[in-house]
């Protein structure tokens, strides 16, 4: 698939972001264009969103015939005779069965997502109420995304 102009300066730009998000754009591309290109690049798998801010996906670095930079591990250094602790994020998560969390999680697989409307009443439970089980998901290492369509808000996991 070839690239527009603006997409390939997008996707270059956020390549070489510290983070990778997609801030820069060219200077005739503005307001409602721009929400035009990102809705491109996440209809593609080029983008995604991280903390509310669009970020590259390795898709998006394939794109334009990089790959993703991977940072090297930082050194770990073992006392003699102690195991080192298993990070947090390598622990699996288990949520109970059924539970209104785990059916949370299973709406976000949807391969279309869910809206905030859909898990409310899938729950039973306020916007807040959800809004805040949605980022102590993504704090524990579940990739919950998000994307505006239209006045909707679609969450799914990636």
């Amino acid at each position: 698939m070839s690239l527009t102009e603006t997409q390939t300066f997008v996707l270059t730009a956020a390549a070489e972001h510290p983070e990778h998000r997609i801030e820069a754009f060219p200077e005739h591309v503005k307001g409602g264009a721009r929400t035009k290109v990102l809705a491109g690049l996440y209809a593609r798998g080029w983008a995604w969103e991280v903390d509310d801010h669009p970020v590259l996906t390795d898709e998006g670095f394939r794109a334009i015939g990089r790959e993703r930079p991977v940072a090297p591990a930082p050194p770990v250094e073992a006392e003699a005779g102690v195991e080192p602790a298993v990070p947090a994020e390598a622990k699996p998560r288990r949520h109970r069965e059924g539970s209104k969390q785990s059916r949370i999680i299973e709406a976000l697989g949807a391969p279309e997502g869910i809206t905030l409307a859909g898990l409310v009443a899938l729950t039973g439970w306020k916007a807040h109420s959800v809004r805040g089980v949605l980022a102590n998901l993504k704090r524990a290492g579940v990739p919950v995304t998000s994307r505006k369509e239209g006045a909707e808000r679609i969450y799914r996991t990636a």
